[in-house]
């Protein structure tokens, strides 16, 4: 038996703090699964990959992915919010068939690399390196295209992304990168 001076009236122990935040992303986690899904569901999923939580972001692109594509391909390539067309690439360049390479390219190209902010940046980039190491290399007009697009940004004032803009302009064999990257290096 407690005979201290201390209350013992029951205590609020959950953290109010991120709480909605919380029950978006076990709601979104309950499709983490293969299953039937509502329109309005998957349309919930669709808008979350492209809010301003990565958490929520992520768990929104692995519910994709246990998703058919045909069922949300259609509103990722028309989609003009960044977070939504790179998350959505990532999880068609995951799950779709190869033919669907060129749109996904398309896709990111409509992306004005100089309009987003640091972590689109490196997503962007991250997610042109996963659609050629999950669906092949591209056609030499696009490759091309997108280096010279992304040329001009190294060097940059932030190391990842001169990482990942490296690697990138090296797999499309840029013939700037090697002497800007020597640039780097000294």
């Amino acid at each position: 038996v407690y005979r201290g001076e201390e209350s013992t009236a029951p205590v609020q122990y959950e953290n109010e703090q991120g709480k909605a935040t919380r029950e978006i992303r076990t709601r979104i986690e309950r499709f983490h699964r293969e299953g039937k899904i509502s329109d309005s569901d998957l349309n919930f999923i669709i808008e979350q990959t492209g809010g301003s939580d990565r958490f929520i972001r992520y768990a929104a692109r692995v519910a994709l992915e246990f998703r058919k594509p045909e069922l949300y391909q259609g509103k990722i390539l028309k989609s003009s919010n960044p977070d939504s067309c790179i998350s959505g690439v990532v999880a068609l360049a995951r799950q779709a068939d190869k033919g669907l390479k060129d749109s996904l390219l398309e896709t990111l190209d409509k992306l004005d690399y100089s309009k987003l902010k640091p972590y689109q940046k490196l997503d962007l980039l991250r997610a042109y390196q996963l659609v050629f190491i999950r669906m092949g290399e591209p056609s030499e007009s696009a490759r091309t295209r997108i280096a010279g697009k992304f040329d001009v940004y190294l060097p940059s004032e932030n190391d990842s992304e001169n990482r990942e803009l490296v690697q990138l302009l090296v797999y499309l064999q840029s013939d700037k990168v090697a002497s800007k990257v020597t640039k780097l290096l000294q």
